[in-house]
């Protein structure tokens, strides 16, 4: 178990394996990573040639997995570029835990291999997504909406 030095925020348990969950589908994978990356752009004013702060910019949010390759539904999804939802889920909690919804997902890549008659063939999937939406998690949103002040705050 994690405990948040933050007032108001939940504590997480560490978990070592997950799975996800798209439409009605239950898919054990390997590998999970989110990777959230936002741009920042110096603002600059008149005759400063350093910059006096820096402006958040366009968000970005990808993920990737892997999987033993078992069936063609992550082949259909990326050939047909449709756009659909992840649920995440802590695999080490009995009956799992859900830590986040990935929000308007397209997949990027979709590796199958190696194919070489000794190993399980296995695919490698990579997408972005259009949100990474905590859930229940409303003291983590309450905090981003009083602009970052983790001081004095309460949920």
């Amino acid at each position: 178990m994690v405990k948040s030095n933050v007032q108001g925020v939940r504590d997480t348990k560490f978990f070592e394996t997950g799975y996800i969950v798209i439409g009605k589908n239950v898919f054990d994978v390997e590998e999970i990573s989110i990777n959230q990356s936002r741009d920042l752009n110096p603002y600059h004013v008149a005759s400063q040639r350093d910059p006096i702060d820096q402006r958040p910019g366009r968000n970005k949010i990808d993920f990737s997995f892997k999987r033993a390759f078992g069936d063609k539904i992550f082949l259909s999804l990326y050939k047909h570029a449709c756009s659909f939802d992840i649920i995440l889920f802590n695999n080490d909690v009995e009956g799992g835990e859900q830590i986040g919804t990935l929000r308007g997902c397209r997949l990027s890549q979709d590796n199958i291999g190696p194919i070489n008659g000794g190993d399980i063939v296995s695919e490698d999937i990579q997408g972005s997504a259009r949100e990474f939406d905590l859930g229940n998690w409303k003291c983590v949103k309450q905090i981003i909406s009083q602009e970052c002040q983790l001081d004095d705050f309460t949920c």
